[in-house]
């Protein structure tokens, strides 16, 4: 689910959420990612699996939650 029209994605507002809504700046550069990539994970292109577990690393967040917004209970 690629969102074109330039807006945050679901996806990319538990992304930004994991991360404390720190900045896109910010964010790239603890995933040692360039500016586009990021901002293609934004718009809702999830990462490849070593990004999710490197966010889950780094954030402590659950996969499931950041992938389908869902919390395990």
């Amino acid at each position: 689910q690629f969102v074109n029209n330039g807006e945050e994605s679901p996806f990319g507002r538990r992304l930004r959420e994991a991360f404390n809504f720190i900045g896109n700046k910010e964010i790239a550069d603890k995933l040692r990612l360039s500016k586009s990539a990021l901002t293609n994970y934004m718009k809702g292109r999830i990462p490849p699996a070593e990004k999710l577990l490197e966010i889950k690393r780094l954030t402590n967040c659950s996969l499931d939650w950041l992938l389908t917004g869902e919390r395990k209970e």
